[in-house]
């Protein structure tokens, strides 16, 4: 998997070794996406072979540099990565961490993970929950 990794940001070290860039007082999304390389967006184009219109399917394509992601069905929504890690940031409102996040395969799948506000103490262990939000701009 290290290899389909295009960029990443991490609060901790090593994640994968020297791969990813530290969070540096992120904290909001937005300023996670900027410094993880996730704030792109993503377009829909029709699909076409030999000069016909293929009915049904989209190709999904990165605004910022034109890359390809995927063909997906007509019905597929692009939500955006600023849509979605905006949701985990409204979600949880205030005390969430954000700890890494970052894009596999040019950026046909992108994460987020997140520490939340609260701890909590099971069979005298502190558990701290994170939550992973993962969106896919291709096919699978």
């Amino acid at each position: 998997m290290m290899q389909n990794l295009e960029t990443m940001l991490k609060s901790r070290m090593p994640t994968w070794g020297t791969l990813g860039n530290p969070i540096t007082n992120a904290r909001s999304s937005q300023e996670v996406l900027r410094q993880a390389g996730l704030n792109f967006t993503v377009a829909q184009q029709p699909v076409y072979t030999g000069g016909r219109l293929i009915e049904g399917r989209k190709a999904n394509i990165r605004e910022d540099n034109g890359k390809f992601l995927g063909f997906v069905s007509d019905k597929y929504r692009v939500c955006q990565n600023d849509e979605v890690y905006a949701f985990v940031e409204n979600l949880f409102q205030e005390g969430v961490k954000f700890e890494s996040g970052g894009a596999l395969n040019g950026g046909k799948r992108c994460w987020l993970l997140a520490k939340l506000p609260n701890c909590y103490l099971i069979n005298s262990e502190q558990v701290d929950p994170y939550i992973c939000f993962c969106t896919s701009h291709a096919s699978v």
